[in-house]
């Protein structure tokens, strides 16, 4: 499936448009993508291609859904190497936002059925079985989120074992 097929091209909001995200600093404490460990690497390329940056703005709160390379291999075959395309760009950019939920969203306390909004403009849904979380996208997709985030004084971050989808 192309990625040009797949996402959105509108840019609803993003880190890179938010205020002050070009001129905040990394600090300890301030709510980034994500660990800079190989783990991670194909979410810091994308994010490097979309030209986000690492750290979110220093005003609102977040919620970020940080992929694992296992994620990104999950895609359907060529679909990651085509969204690097520098011509893929702006879906990049709507991807990686689908990834951000507006707000600060402690995911042990929402309910099956709720719908959480995304800096992309779209929401997901919430899906509970037993102690685990998953989160619907658009699409239908669910992914499991990883149940302990990090805490930081801007938002959250939980680690996710897929990618979401935004509406085509």
């Amino acid at each position: 499936m192309r990625a040009s097929l797949l996402l959105p091209v509108l840019l609803a909001g993003s880190w890179l448009n938010a205020p002050a995200a070009r001129a905040q600093t990394s600090t300890a404490d301030t709510l980034t993508w994500g660990s800079l460990s190989v783990d991670y690497s194909l979410l810091h390329r994308a994010r490097q291609t979309a030209e986000l940056p690492l750290v979110a703005p220093s005003t609102g709160l977040f919620t970020v859904l940080t992929p694992t390379n296992t994620a990104f291999d999950q895609l359907p075959a060529g679909t990651l190497d085509e969204l690097l395309l520098p011509i893929n760009r702006e879906p990049l950019r709507q991807l990686l936002n689908y990834h951000i939920l507006v707000g600060r969203h402690d995911l042990a306390t929402v309910t099956t059925g709720q719908r959480l909004p995304t800096l992309q403009g779209q929401t997901v849904q919430v899906q509970r079985q037993g102690n685990r979380i998953f989160l619907q996208d658009a699409q239908g997709h669910r992914i499991e989120v990883q149940p302990t985030p990090q805490t930081k004084t801007n938002g959250l971050r939980y680690s996710v074992q897929g990618v979401l989808l935004p509406s085509e």
